[in-house]
């Protein structure tokens, strides 16, 4: 394969029964690089899988919708491409490259081909490769795709179209982040707007704290709380509440006083509660997580305006999010440690279904708290990333925000027209050297967006 951007004249039609002697040709030609691999028992047992798909009935045994194609060359067939609409995404199922047209740049004009038709339509592009197909993985790095998953002797690689900065600032100007209070917070989460009050809250949970500041960043005011706060949301009766380890309580910032309101989870002294969000109908959706990060151990809940909790999700490492669609029908939640944002119906009554992946995000970007903004874009933070990504409800990278610090926690809609955007950052997990260099991490942050954010709601307290 070769790395060359250069287009060639490759044609690209749909295969026909026809074309099953070609196919059968091609399979031949890869019998030396099958022999090769079979000197790896890694690969054994794939082989055999591969070999009896082909012999029978190709990939449509696994890939029933599967589109093929054949790739010509010169006028004659060169290759083929196998694709198919697999979890949201186009997947490259196969392509193969007779001998006489490798090096030509035929699957490269192929795969370049497909990244465009997957742009127009909003996709992503997946594929696997050989850990040791050095040519192919170097072809699909130049494409711009990126290592999601590694097993046994294989690699899953997905290619995300990524924006055009100049056009993405275009679409959504912003001023650069700017640290309105320099908090120094341990692990900073749980940015609020309070739009009753005018003021903005975010929590420390490690050093378990809370704070409060004006829009600006003045008027700052910290509260000592009794455990690890994961939130804080308004109550519709004016009060605060607020979750520690083992449930969720009522905060009263005239007083300090924090009163038990319901205990959740106080069997599972492991486990802590890491961020909320309150619904148009004033429920107060909240996840749970393992505090060592390491057990599946967390849950999504709803606590209804009707006092009534559900336990609505379950299997969670680091439960983060939750957020929710202008039109009130989606509901978005993550589980970090898996770089995994997922999507689900909500129905009327509060019920959730068809719980689907809306995002899997490549290594070195961790999604943490998000906000959905009134056009439905989806803003997520990211741990470790030193930004903030914007998607489509489809899923598609439409902008970013960056930071002077890596790691990135929540972020909420907020002032008068809702189109500040504060955001919280951490220190956590910072080396001394990489404190050193983002002296602003754990700080609070503000920027403007030309598109607003959603009204926030007070939790309809029984």
């Amino acid at each position: 394969m070769t790395n060359d951007a250069t287009p060639i004249a490759l044609h690209v039609r749909p295969a026909t029964p026809a074309d099953d002697a070609f196919f059968a040709e091609l399979y031949a030609s890869t019998r030396d690089d099958l022999r090769a691999m079979l000197a790896d028992p890694r690969y054994i047992d794939g082989l055999i899988a591969m070999q009896r798909d082909m012999q029978v009935a190709g990939y449509r045994t696994r890939y029933p919708d599967a589109r093929y194609e054949v790739l010509e060359l010169d006028g004659a067939a060169a290759g083929r491409l196998v694709t198919a609409a697999v979890d949201g995404a186009l997947r490259v199922v196969d392509i193969a490259v007779m001998p006489w047209a490798r090096g030509r740049g035929v699957a490269g004009e192929a795969l370049r081909r497909l990244q465009r038709q997957a742009a127009r339509d909003g996709l992503d592009v997946t594929l696997g490769v050989r850990i040791d197909n050095a040519s192919a993985r170097s072809l699909y790095a130049a494409l711009g795709f990126v290592q999601e998953s590694e097993e046994g002797g294989s690699m899953q690689l997905r290619w995300r179209e990524r924006p055009d900065r100049s056009t993405a600032a275009r679409a959504n100007p912003t001023t650069t982040p700017e640290c309105i209070w320099d908090a120094g917070a341990h692990l900073g989460e749980g940015a609020l707007w309070h739009p009753a009050q005018r003021m903005v809250y975010f929590v420390d949970i490690k050093d378990r704290r809370i704070h409060r500041c004006a829009p600006d960043g003045s008027a700052r005011s910290r509260w000592d709380a009794p455990g690890q706060p994961g939130f804080v949301v308004p109550a519709s009766d004016g009060g605060l509440v607020c979750a520690l380890e083992d449930g969720l309580y009522r905060f009263d910032a005239a007083s300090s006083a924090f009163t038990a309101m319901r205990k959740v989870e106080d069997d599972l002294p492991g486990n802590r509660f890491n961020d909320g969000h309150v619904d148009a109908g004033g429920n107060l959706w909240f996840g749970s997580m393992d505090d060592a990060q390491g057990a599946p151990s967390g849950a999504l809940y709803r606590l209804g305006s009707d006092g009534r909790l559900t336990q609505a999700d379950t299997g969670y490492i680091i439960t983060n999010g939750p957020a929710i669609s202008p039109d009130g029908r989606t509901l978005y939640h993550t589980d970090t440690p898996l770089r995994r944002v997922y999507a689900f119906d909500l129905r009327p009554d509060g019920a959730l279904a068809n719980k689907r992946v809306f995002l899997q995000l490549p290594e070195g970007s961790r999604p943490d708290g998000m906000a959905v903004d009134s056009e439905g874009i989806v803003w997520i933070a990211l741990f470790g990333a030193g930004r903030i990504e914007r998607y489509t409800a489809a899923g598609r990278l439409v902008g970013e925000v960056r930071f002077p610090c890596f790691n990135i926690t929540k972020l909420a809609f907020g002032g008068d027209d809702l189109r500040t955007v504060y955001v919280t950052t951490a220190w956590k997990g910072l080396n001394a050297a990489q404190r050193a260099e983002q002296p602003l991490a754990g700080g609070l942050f503000a920027f403007r967006s030309d598109t607003p954010g959603q009204p926030h709601h007070a939790f309809a307290a029984a």
